[in-house]
Parts: structure tokens; sequence; C-alpha cells
């Protein structure tokens, strides 16, 4: 994952940056949808139930792996349009979102951290 291409994202984010931000954030939850179909299939198959899934969902971790890259796709073309507005650029710093992005890292990082100390991992 050390290679994700974010300079093609960018690219069509900018090709794309016509739709809305309400409709982008449509197709993020419909996604996140798709996700959780395939990861029910998924976890029922691995458990060896009858799924509560969609019939589309294939339940392999290949699927779960394509739904969460739809995902993260779609995510960082929502930070791509926002970056590009001209009140995020008129108002917050240069790199607020990856500021911000890394201030949420940190946060998960100390969860984490807490959660190990607490464990003896």
């Amino acid at each position: 994952m050390k290679n994700l291409n974010l300079e093609m994202l960018e690219k069509l984010s900018v090709m794309d940056l016509s739709v809305p931000l309400y409709k982008k954030i449509i197709k993020l939850q419909e996604e996140v949808g798709e996700l959780a179909q395939e990861f029910l299939a998924y976890d029922d198959k691995k458990l060896g139930v009858k799924t509560n899934a969609s019939k589309s969902a294939t339940g392999t971790l290949a699927s779960v792996i394509e739904e969460t890259c739809d995902v993260v796709n779609v995510a960082i073309d929502i930070l791509n349009w926002l970056e590009m507005q001209p009140e995020v650029k008129e108002t917050l710093s240069e790199n607020y979102i990856e500021d911000e992005f890394n201030r949420k890292l940190l946060k998960w990082y100390s969860k984490v951290n807490a959660k190990a100390e607490k464990t003896g991992e």
C-alpha cells in the first residue's frame, strides 16, 4: 500500500470537481454499504452460516478489499474536493488537511498505545 497512486486520484478529483459535495458523500455512503455487505458475506462464509448479505455479495477477501478501495478512493476524493474550495484556501492553512489527518493518526496512535500498555503488549 506504500505506492497508492494519490497523484492520479487528485487528477481525477480535479476532473470531477463539478460533482457536488453532497453527491460525493452519498457515494461514500453507498460504498460503505457495499463494503459492509461484502464483509457480512465473508464473515458468514467463515462461520459457515447462511448469509444475510445481499445476493450480489461474493463474500471473498478480494471483494472486501475491492470495496475498501472504493471507500478510500471516494473519501480521498472528498478531501481533494474540499481542499480545492476557495473557502478552504482563504480561511485554513495551506496544509490544514494534512495536519488534520496527522492529528487524527496521532489520536489513533495514543488509543492503540494506551491499550497495548494496559494489556502488556
